[in-house]
């Protein structure tokens, strides 16, 4: 309600103007989180894979006695670990959203119940 008619005539007040200017800044680490998960996670995700993949389609492990090296271990705990990660994230990110969506929608009810609230009251 302040953010709608600080500085400007209330007659010319833009509501979706209110809404960007009171909540652009809860959003900003929704969509920071969501960068890191899409651009960090999933592609390092994908590229543990194709290690994976290229050392099981080469078929050195059947030939050599050993076990499998360590980068083969490491990119599948890491596989696993991106996987554990994008869920965490997913997760703060659904829940951040919801969060701030309500405040959006307990701030509009607000505005529209006190707009009502002054028209029946002139």
């Amino acid at each position: 309600e302040k953010e709608t008619l600080s500085g400007t005539d209330p007659k010319k007040a833009r509501f979706r103007r209110a809404l960007y200017r009171t909540f652009v800044r809860r959003f900003v680490p929704i969509v920071l989180s969501f960068l890191f998960q899409e651009l960090v996670i999933r592609v390092g995700q994908a590229y543990l894979l194709g290690i994976i993949i290229d050392y099981l389609g080469s078929g050195s492990h059947s030939t050599s006695g050993g076990g499998p090296s360590t980068v083969v271990i490491l990119s599948a705990v890491g596989f696993v670990a991106c996987a554990a990660l994008g869920a965490t994230f997913n997760h703060f990110n659904i829940t951040l959203t919801d969060h701030v969506g309500l405040q959006m929608k307990i701030a509009c009810s607000t505005l529209i119940f006190k707009k009502v609230r002054l028209d029946t009251s002139a």
